[in-house]
């Protein structure tokens, strides 16, 4: 189960290795989750990028669901992605997590 707990999983390659601590986040958690739930409720075209981090106010998410789909060069999105991917390490900057390693989701636009 992903949650706040550490770690998540423990890992090993082979049944006599010392097993590893893994945990794991999600960068974009909250954009993909928009966009998959729009898409179920609407069964039509959604956005496929919104370019928002996850702690955006939501009233700029439902402006950017509200508004369609818009064309947006590789670069930005690229970019969204490294921030949020960013933002997910400084939030497992902490000492709870030393000696675990950390596996980091996030999507590729472009």
């Amino acid at each position: 189960m992903l949650n706040s707990d550490v770690p998540d999983c423990w890992l090993r390659d082979n049944p006599n290795a010392t097993p590893q601590g893994l945990k794991v986040t999600v960068a974009q958690s909250r954009e993909e989750q928009r966009l998959g739930q729009q898409m179920a409720e609407t069964k039509g075209m959604v956005p496929g990028f919104l370019g928002l981090p996850d702690d955006a106010p939501e009233k700029i998410y439902k402006e950017r669901l509200g508004r369609g789909r818009i064309m947006r060069s590789p670069d930005a999105a690229l970019q969204t992605t490294a921030d949020g991917i960013k933002s997910s390490l400084r939030k497992k900057d902490h000492p709870k997590y030393a000696g675990f390693d950390l596996l980091i989701a996030a999507p590729l636009h472009g």
